[in-house]
């Protein structure tokens, strides 16, 4: 069996011993691209246990929180958990542990949200937030949307106002000025979404362009960019005599570890995982 064959064989044989652990479900009858992705899908979606990370609340949510107690009481909770790098995946919705079921709201706009209830109940409301690998933004507290509210125009006029656009994936476009069209309906900006239709952004006379966002497929872009570097990794290994011996899954930063013997030696490669949390660099290549 020739290098390549024993990679993927060896990554899917791991990847779907994780999802059986975790009790993920995922189509089992895929191919190996459509397994990487449902991997990337449930680990992003997943909140990162990264502990001593900074609370950083909206202007927004410090207003609610200075004239409701009850309220700061739960976001203090939650910050603690945060902070200790405690798992919160009681706190998600339960299509985290489906692989396959995108999240529009992350795969848009990298927003994630926890139901707020201390004995893990369903609640009327959620927090949404941002993550980064230092610190976690607090975008809002809102009552349980659908549909359309999920893709709210208030949550992106929310980090304008607070300068957070940037850890979603918009930047400040410098050559168009202005927008014709302006998308500022919820409705719109749903249905653009639920099409896997990137769009441009207009807020108080600034125009933002996403460098993420979702692919046409629907899967997060940079799940998607992230196969075509590992196809060129693949390229890069078979134009050198080598054998493969091992892999294994690693952690949230390093996709995982090929363990291969170059003439006598034997070495290891650690392959990056996707971009998790922001777009300061929109393509993370493979050293």
């Amino acid at each position: 069996m020739f290098f390549e064959e024993k990679l993927k064989t060896a990554i899917s044989t791991e990847i779907k011993s994780y999802f059986d652990l975790h009790g993920i479900s995922y189509d089992n009858s895929g191919t190996f691209e459509d397994l990487i992705l449902a991997f990337f899908n449930f680990k992003d979606k997943a909140i990162s246990s990264k502990p001593n990370r900074d609370i950083i609340p909206s202007k927004e949510i410090q207003e609610k929180l200075d004239c409701n107690p009850d309220l700061k009481e739960l976001v203090d909770f939650f910050s603690e958990k945060i902070q200790k790098g405690e798992e919160l995946t009681g706190w998600q919705s339960k299509t985290l542990f489906d692989a396959d079921k995108p999240d529009r709201l992350f795969n848009h706009w990298n927003i994630k949200h926890l139901h707020m209830s201390k004995d893990k109940t369903r609640s009327n409301n959620i927090l949404l937030f941002i993550e980064t690998t230092t610190s976690v933004y607090l975008v809002d507290i809102v009552n349980h949307p659908s549909g359309s509210g999920w893709t709210a125009f208030d949550f992106l006029k929310t980090l304008h106002n607070n300068g957070w656009l940037e850890f979603i994936g918009f930047f400040p476009n410098l050559v168009i000025v202005g927008l014709k069209h302006k998308v500022t309906n919820d409705d719109d900006i749903y249905h653009c979404y639920k099409n896997n239709i990137n769009i441009l952004f207009e807020i108080e006379g600034v125009i933002y362009m996403p460098l993420g966002g979702s692919a046409s497929s629907g899967n997060k872009l940079s799940h998607s960019e992230w196969l075509m570097q590992f196809e060129r990794l693949l390229d890069n290994f078979l134009k050198i005599d080598v054998e493969f011996i091992s892999f294994e899954l690693d952690s949230d930063d390093c996709f995982g570890k090929i363990k291969y013997r170059s003439g006598n030696e034997e070495l290891f490669y650690q392959i990056p995982g996707p971009s998790r949390v922001l777009y300061k660099v929109p393509n993370q290549d493979f050293q």
